[in-house]
């Protein structure tokens, strides 16, 4: 028995250019697009609050990644290229390893491609790329 799956027509949009994205925050140094200063502000000096609140919100700069992570993302050497190559399939390889979520089958018995419903709130899960010596990973 086949069932056939609800697929929906939409047309191809046309590219959308909004322009650079290379108009500073001037409290944070976050680049925007100029399309999102704040209208009420003058165009000559234009300020952002999707950054940081026009300076309310100070966040700590990042720490420097682990020496051989730097080197795959700085280095032109082939592991590094590989890696880059590579780059977006681990993403997608990875991104739902690591969540908390109370999810749903919604009682779907059919045989077939195996899916879920996620019900409330979705948490990733972060913690330190290697486990403390001694501890599960």
């Amino acid at each position: 028995m086949s069932m056939a799956a609800f697929a929906t027509v939409r047309p191809i949009a046309d590219q959308l250019d909004i322009g650079p994205m290379n108009t500073a925050c001037d409290y944070c140094k976050a680049l925007h697009w100029i399309d999102e200063w704040i209208g009420s502000m003058w165009a000559e000096q234009p300020c952002f609050e999707s950054c940081c609140k026009q300076g309310d919100v100070v966040l700590p700069l990042f720490r420097p990644p682990p020496q051989y992570l730097q080197t795959l993302l700085q280095s032109q050497k082939h592991f590094a290229c590989a890696f880059w190559d590579q780059l977006c399939l681990y993403n997608a390889a990875l991104a739902f390893t690591s969540i908390n979520c109370t999810a749903t089958d919604c009682g779907a018995t059919l045989a077939g491609i195996n899916c879920f419903q996620i019900h409330g709130k979705l948490y990733h899960l972060t913690g330190p790329i290697k486990a403390p010596s001694g501890a599960a990973p």
